[in-house]
């Protein structure tokens, strides 16, 4: 007597394959879909967001009216607080994303792209900033930047996870380290207003972490990197630069009479 077709092995042998192809798709694309799509978005995506927002910068000094109109009209606050959402969903699965990253060979792919992520929100942020004080009354204002500050204080963990990567990553930990020291410098630098830094809570801590983050690249810059390699770190890590950008929040709270 014949076995029924289910019965047979070639029928359940491939069934089983089927099966075990659509878990391990499902597997796959749950798991590298995040940083896949991150490294997509850096390729395509990163020049293009970072050209438009230097120009937004720029009409900022040059013409705040139409700033203003700019900034409305593109939606920019929506669009910085979707940006907020993915950085801290990428920041949150950074370990396990990195994992991943590191078995395909993708790790510098990948540790490019989100930094290039981080560093675009940061900036697109002093823009946010610049256009709620000149735009709305204090109060919006000061929540706009709490909001920010709120997002530093995670970074602040996420950069301990950075700086805990071997030292073979070194230049890419540079690089998220100024960029931590920029996000603690943007709430000195983000209005026209001198003395609103003075109403925030966390102006002290702030100094701090750029003094901290700077220590930090410094170390990693003088014990780390090979000698050819220093002399393009200091022209873009310079210890001028942060120096002066330091001086500058200093000098702001001493204006508050801290």
């Amino acid at each position: 007597m014949n076995k029924p077709f289910y019965k047979l092995k070639r029928f359940y042998i491939p069934c089983v394959a089927l099966v075990v192809l659509i878990i391990f798709t499902s597997l796959t694309y749950h798991f590298l879909q995040r940083p896949l799509e991150l490294i997509f978005w850096n390729k395509c995506y990163y020049e293009k967001e970072d050209q438009i927002r230097k120009d937004i910068f720029k009409l900022f000094w040059s013409n705040e009216e139409e700033f203003k109109k700019v900034f409305i009209e593109q939606n920019l606050n929506q669009e910085l607080k979707t940006n907020q959402k993915e950085l801290l969903n990428y920041m949150h699965y950074f370990k396990k994303d990195f994992k991943f990253m590191q078995i395909l060979g993708l790790d510098n792919a990948y540790l490019k792209a989100l930094r290039n992520k981080a560093s675009v929100f940061g900036r697109k942020s002093e823009n946010n900033l610049n256009y709620f004080y000149l735009a709305s009354n204090s109060t919006t204002n000061l929540d706009e930047m709490n909001n920010f500050i709120s997002i530093i204080d995670k970074y602040t963990i996420f950069i301990d996870e950075i700086n805990a990567l071997p030292d073979t990553y070194t230049p890419m930990k540079i690089a998220f380290n100024a960029d931590y020291f920029l996000f603690n410098f943007v709430p000195f630098a983000s209005s026209v207003d001198k003395n609103f830094i003075c109403s925030i809570p966390q102006k002290e801590q702030l100094l701090e972490n750029m003094i901290n983050s700077y220590a930090k690249m410094d170390l990693l810059y003088k014990t780390k990197l090979e000698a050819e390699i220093q002399e393009i770190y200091s022209a873009m890590f310079g210890a001028e630069r942060y120096n002066h950008f330091i001086n500058i929040a200093k000098g702001r709270l001493n204006a508050c009479g801290k």
